[in-house]
C-alpha cells in the first residue's frame, strides 16, 4: 500500500509543486514565519516517501538474497554470495569519505530545493558518484565480459577513486552477478570457489590485489584462509564456462614490485615473485585511474548543488576531490600539525614500511624505533602512549578516517594485533622520506622486534642495498641457517671484508643441501684459496658447480696442454648425462674445441626431450654442418628450434614461402623461437598485411616489426592509430620518427602524453631524448619524480645519468633511499676524484647509519 501510494501514484506532485512555487516567491522573512508548518507538511511527505523507499528496498534486497547462491560444501567457509547490485560500499571496501556537514538537514529544511522532493536523498556515508574518464572505457570492458569473463586491474594512487569506479560501475553493468569479496589476504576462499566451480556467474572482488598474492604485500595475520591466490585457480575461473569476473586495484609501485625481475650470475633473468607475477600475466585487462581532470572537477561541482561533500571537495586547491572527499586534508593536518613526539611515531612506521617491514608494527616496535627520531629527554615511555592515542582517535565523528595510525584488529576483534600507516599518509611519506638515513637506535628496534622471516629479510636488504652493512650482517646471521639466499648474501659481505673462513663455513651447509648458488660460491672461494682438494673432492661426491668450476679452470690454466680438454670433458661426463646445466656447458666445451660431432650426441637426448636451450644449440650445431635431412627429421617431429633454423637458411637461400610454412604452425601455436623467426622474415618481406593480422591477434613480435616497418615507411597516421588502439610499440616507432623528422617537441610532447598514462617505458625514452636535446635538468626531474613514487623500473636510468652528469650528492641520496643501480657508479666517481681509499673502504665496509664511510667491526 505505501509502495502504491508513495511511488505508483503522482497524484500529490502537482500540489507539491504549486506548494514549492508559492513558498518561493515568498520573502525570505515570510519564509521563515512559514517554515514550520511548511516544513511539517514536507515532512510528512518525506516520511511517508521514506518509509515506502525502505520498504521497497527491502523488498528488493530480500528478492535478490532470495536468489543468491550458496556455494557448494567444498567452498566451506564462502557461503552465501550477494548480488552485485546489493553489495554495500563498506563490504567493498570503497574508501570512507567525509561525513555530511553536520546542519545538512536544517540546511536542506530551509532551503529546499525540487529534487529532492523526488526522493533523491543523499547517502550519508557515500557521495554522489561523479562519472570518470575512464568511466566508459570500464564499462565498455564490463558488457562482453558478462557473456565471457575477464580479468580488469586498475592502477593508480592512494585515494584517486580506484575502487569507488568499479563499485559503481560494476553495479551498474554486472548488478545480477554473484560477488564474492574475500577479506583481506584470504586468498582461499577464491582457491576454494574455483575447487568447488562458480554457481553462476560471478564477480571475483580484489580490491588491494597486493594482499592476496605471494610477494612483500602480503601479510597473514593468522586467521583462516590466509594463504595467496594462485594463479591456477584464476585461470580455472577464467577459462570456465560460467562467466568469471575479476575486479582488482592495485597501486602503481606495487605493481613494479611484483613485476620485478633480477639477474643471476649466469645473466639469467628470472621473476623476483614469480607466483604474483604468473597471476599479474593471467588475460588481464589493465587501466590507469588519475586523480581528477578539469572535466572531471566541472562535473564534480555541478553534482556539488546536490551533495554538499562534493562541492567542498570541488572547490580544494591543495588537493583533489576524492582525496578530499577521503579526508586527505585533515589526514596532513594532523601529521603536520602534530608535536615531534607523534610524528616520531609515524616516522618510524612509515620508515619500517619503506624498509620491507609489512606486517602489523607492535606496540613495542614502534615505541622502540620511535626514540630514534626524538630530540628532547624522555626518560620514561608516558609519551608513547599519549602519543599512539591522539595518532589513532576516531572518536569524533569529524575524525573518522583520518587518523594518521590505524589499529590491526585480533580475529576476535578482542585486542589489537599492531598498527599501521593510513594509505595517503604512506603514499606521501614513502616519497618525501625516500632518502632519509635513520638512527643506529631505530635500525636496532627493527631489528629487535620483527620476528617474521619474511619482513626480516627484506629488512636485511634494504639494508644491505643502502650500504648498511653492519646491520645487514646482523640480519642475514639470523636468516642464514634456514634460507640460502641469505646464507649467499652474508657470505658476500664477509668475502668482502677478507673473512672467507666464515664465508666458507656459511656456505658449506647449503651447498651440501644442493643449493646452486650456494654451490657456486663455495667453489669460487675454494678456488681463490687454491682448496683443490675439496674442489675435487665436492666433485667426485655429485657437486656440478665444482666440477664445472674445475674443468673451466683446466682448459684456460696456463699449463693447459692437447689432453686438458678431455680431463676436462672426463671431469663433466658423470653430470652430463643428467643434468641439462652440465650438459651445456660440456657441449660447449666442445664446440670451442672443434668437436661439433660429440657436442651433438651429448644434446640430442635433452632436444628429443624439449629442452628448448639444448635444442637450439643442436639445430645451430646442424646447420653449420649442412646436416639438412636431420633438421628437416626434427622439424617434422615437432622440434621448433629446427624450424626456425631451417626458416632462417631457406629464407637466406631465396625460399622465403618454405620458410614461413615451416614457422607458421609453430607460431600458432605460441612458441617464442618460432614466433620471433616468423616476425622477422615477415618484416624483411614486407608482407605488412600478415604482420598487422597477427599483430592484432596478440602477437608481440608481429606488434614490432610491424611498427617498425610502419615507421620506417613513415606511415605516421597508421602508427597514431595502433597507439590508439594500445600498441606501445607504435609508441616506441613514432617517437623515433618524429625525431627523424625534426619533431623533437611533439615526440616530447607525445612522450609527456603516455608518461601521464603511466607508461614506465616512455619515462626512459622521454629522459634520454630530454638528454638529446640538452635539457638534462628536465630529464633528471623526469627520472626522479617516478622513481620517488615507486617506480623502480627507471631507477638504472636514473643512476646512470646522474654518475653521467657527475651529481656525487644525488647519487649519494639514490644510494640512501636504496637504489642498487647507483652504488658502483658513484664509486667510479669518487675514484676519478682521486679518493680511491674511501671508495674501498665504501666497498668493504658500507657506510655507518649517519652516513658516513663505515669502520671495521
Amino acid at each position: 500500500m505505501l509502495a502504491a501510494v508513495g511511488l505508483s501514484s503522482a497524484w500529490w506532485l502537482p500540489s507539491l509543486l504549486q506548494l514549492l512555487d508559492s513558498y518561493w516567491s515568498l520573502s525570505w522573512e515570510e519564509r521563515d514565519q512559514r517554515a514550520s508548518v511548511f516544513g511539517m507538511v514536507i515532512g510528512g511527505i518525506s516520511a511517508v516517501l521514506s518509509v515506502a523507499s525502505i520498504w521497497q528496498s527491502r523488498r528488493s534486497y530480500a528478492d535478490v538474497n532470495a536468489a543468491a547462491e550458496v556455494l557448494p560444501v567444498a567452498a566451506g567457509r564462502v557461503g552465501v554470495l550477494p548480488r552485485m547490485k546489493v553489495l554495500s560500499a563498506g563490504r567493498a571496501r570503497v574508501h570512507e569519505a567525509l561525513p555530511l556537514p553536520v546542519d545538512y538537514g536544517r540546511a536542506r529544511r530551509r532551503h529546499w530545493v525540487p529534487w529532492q522532493a523526488a526522493g533523491d536523498l543523499l547517502d550519508s556515508d557515500l557521495p554522489l558518484f561523479v562519472d570518470r574518464n575512464a568511466s566508459q572505457e570500464v564499462a565498455k570492458w564490463m558488457r562482453p565480459a558478462r557473456r565471457k569473463g575477464g580479468f580488469l586491474l586498475l592502477v593508480g594512487t592512494s585515494s584517486v577513486g580506484k575502487t569507488r569506479l568499479l563499485y559503481d560501475i560494476a553495479r551498474r553493468e554486472l548488478g545480477d552477478f554473484l560477488v564474492l569479496v574475500p577479506d583481506l589476504g584470504d586468498g582461499a576462499a577464491v582457491n576454494a570457489l574455483a575447487e568447488a566451480g562458480p554457481p553462476g556467474p560471478v564477480v571475483v572482488w580484489l580490491d588491494e590485489l597486493q594482499r592476496f598474492l605471494s610477494g612483500p604485500y602480503f601479510v597473514p595475520d593468522g586467521t583462516v584462509g590466509q594463504v595467496p591466490v594462485s594463479a591456477g585457480a584464476l585461470r580455472r575461473l577464467l577459462d570456465g564456462d560460467t562467466p568469471v569476473i575479476v575486479l582488482a586495484t592495485l597501486w602503481p609501485n606495487y605493481l613494479d614490485q611484483l613485476r620485478a625481475t633480477d639477474t643471476d650470475d649466469k645473466g639469467a633473468t628470472k621473476s623476483r615473485y614469480p607466483a604474483a607475477a604468473d597471476v599479474l600475466a593471467l588475460r588481464t585487462k589493465q587501466l590507469r585511474v588519475d586523480t581528477f581532470s578539469e572535466e572531471e572537477k566541472r562535473l564534480a561541482r555541478e553534482l556539488g548543488i546536490r551533495d554538499p561533500r562534493l562541492a567542498a571537495a570541488a572547490d580544494g586547491v591543495d588537493f583533489n576531490v576524492t582525496e578530499t572527499l577521503a579526508g586527505a586534508p585533515r589526514i596532513m593536518q594532523r601529521y603536520r600539525e602534530a608535536p615531534l613526539t607523534r610524528q616520531a611515531v609515524v616516522h618510524a612506521a612509515v620508515d619500517a614500511r619503506r624498509l620491507g617491514i609489512q606486517g602489523p608494527l607492535s606496540r613495542e616496535l614502534l615505541r622502540e624505533a620511535s626514540r630514534g627520531y626524538l630530540v628532547d629527554v624522555h626518560p620514561d615511555d608516558t609519551w608513547f602512549g599519549d602519543a599512539v592515542a591522539e595518532l589513532t582517535r576516531t572518536d569524533r565523528r569529524e575524525d573518522a578516517a583520518t587518523a594518521p595510525l590505524q589499529t590491526i584488529p585480533t580475529a576476535d576483534h578482542r585486542g589489537i594485533i599492531g598498527y599501521t600507516v593510513t594509505d595517503y599518509l604512506l603514499q606521501q611519506l614513502l616519497c618525501e622520506r625516500r632518502s632519509e638515513l635513520l638512527d643506529s637506535i631505530t635500525w636496532n628496534a627493527f631489528i629487535d622486534y620483527v620476528h617474521e622471516a619474511d619482513d626480516r629479510h627484506r629488512l636485511a636488504t634494504h639494508a644491505w642495498q643502502r650500504l648498511q652493512y653492519h646491520h645487514a650482517e646482523r640480519l642475514y646471521r639470523t636468516l642464514a641457517d634456514r634460507a640460502a639466499d641469505a646464507a649467499v648474501r652474508l657470505a658476500n659481505l664477509l668475502t668482502e671484508q677478507g673473512r672467507t673462513d666464515e664465508a666458507v663455513t656459511t656456505l658449506r651447509p647449503h651447498a651440501d643441501a644442493g643449493d646452486s648458488e650456494a654451490a657456486e660460491g663455495l667453489a669460487e672461494l675454494l678456488l681463490d684459496r687454491d682448496e683443490f682438494q675439496e674442489l675435487f673432492t665436492r666433485a667426485d661426491a655429485g657437486d656440478i658447480e665444482a666440477a664445472v668450476l674445475l674443468a673451466d679452470t683446466l682448459v684456460h690454466s696456463p699449463w693447459a696442454g692437447p689432453d686438458t680438454v678431455d680431463d676436462a670433458v672426463a671431469l663433466l661426463s658423470p653430470y652430463a648425462d643428467k643434468d641439462l646445466y652440465a650438459a651445456l656447458v660440456t657441449a660447449e666445451l666442445l664446440v670451442d674445441h672443434d668437436r661439433d660431432d660429440e657436442a651433438a650426441t651429448l644434446l640430442r637426448p635433452y632436444a628429443d626431450d624439449g629442452e628448448a636451450e639444448a635444442a637450439a644449440e643442436l639445430a645451430e650445431i646442424l646447420l653449420r654442418q649442412d646436416r639438412m635431412e636431420e633438421l628437416y627429421t626434427r622439424a617434422d617431429a615437432g622440434d621448433v628450434e629446427a624450424a626456425a633454423a631451417l626458416a632462417k637458411r631457406l629464407a637466406d637461400e631465396g625460399m622465403v614461402d618454405e620458410g614461413l610454412a615451416l614457422l607458421r604452425p609453430h607460431a600458432d601455436a605460441g612458441e617464442d623461437s618460432a614466433v620471433f623467426e616468423l616476425g622477422k622474415l615477415l618484416a624483411k618481406q614486407g608482407r605488412i598485411k600478415e604482420l598487422r593480422a597477427r599483430a592484432d591477434a596478440g602477437d608481440s613480435c608481429a606488434a614490432y616489426e610491424l611498427a617498425h616497418l610502419l615507421a620506417m615507411q613513415e606511415r605516421e597516421e597508421e602508427l597514431r592509430a595502433r597507439i590508439d588502439a594500445g600498441d606501445s610499440y607504435a609508441a616506441v616507432m613514432l617517437d623515433a620518427l618524429l625525431v627523424k623528422q625534426g619533431k623533437a617537441d611533439e615526440a616530447i610532447a607525445l612522450l609527456r602524453a603516455r608518461v601521464a598514462a603511466g607508461d614506465s617505458q616512455a619515462v626512459v625514452r622521454l629522459s634520454d631524448l630530454l638528454v638529446r636535446q640538452g635539457r638534462v635538468d628536465q630529464a633528471i626531474a623526469v627520472l626522479r619524480d617516478h622513481v620517488n613514487a615507486g617506480d623502480s623500473s627507471v631507477a638504472s636510468g636514473l643512476a646512470r645519468l646522474l654518475a653521467e652528469q657527475d651529481e656525487q650528492q644525488l647519487l649519494w641520496r639514490e644510494v640512501h633511499a636504496g637504489n642498487r643501480f647507483a652504488f658502483h657508479p658513484l664509486i667510479e666517481l669518487i675514484r676519478k676524484a682521486g679518493r680511491s681509499q674511501e671508495a674501498d673502504q665504501l666497498l668493504v665496509w658500507g657506510v655507518s647509519s649517519d652516513g658516513s664511510p663505515a669502520r671495521p667491526w
